[in-house]
């Protein structure tokens, strides 16, 4: 039976509460969306996406500018999420915008938005 103590100690150092010890923390407080990662048409099949800032899994995520998010699927239901890369011990380490067509939420992601496109372009969308 494993035994986990949050903030960590070894004994020798400070106590440390690594990124993986905050989703663990922070479990109860539901992924969202504080403000802003609002979605406009770009050019084609692309979209903007404003500067904002959210919580997924206890961590904090903040974008200062807005981005294009470029290479949706023509004549399909794009879905747009924020989405956590881990390092090699599996710790948080970066996030990005990613989508798919399933509406599957990947690991460590959060959806944010629905892009319905036509052939060449953006043409509704559902902020989540």
């Amino acid at each position: 039976m494993a035994r986990v103590i949050i903030p960590r100690s070894d004994n020798v150092s400070a106590k440390v509460v690594e990124a993986s010890d905050w989703e663990k923390y922070f479990d109860f407080k539901p992924n969202h969306i504080v403000t802003g990662f609002c979605v406009a048409a770009g050019s084609g099949l692309a979209i903007t996406i404003s500067a904002g800032h959210a919580h997924i899994q206890g961590l904090y995520i903040e974008s200062e500018c807005g981005e294009t998010l470029s290479g949706l699927t023509a004549s399909n239901t794009n879905y747009i999420y924020t989405t956590f890369t881990r390092d090699g011990n599996c710790e948080p380490q970066a996030w990005c915008m990613a989508f798919n067509t399933t509406g599957t939420t990947p690991a460590d992601s959060m959806l944010i938005a629905k892009v319905t496109t036509d052939g060449s372009s953006a043409v509704s969308y559902t902020h989540l």
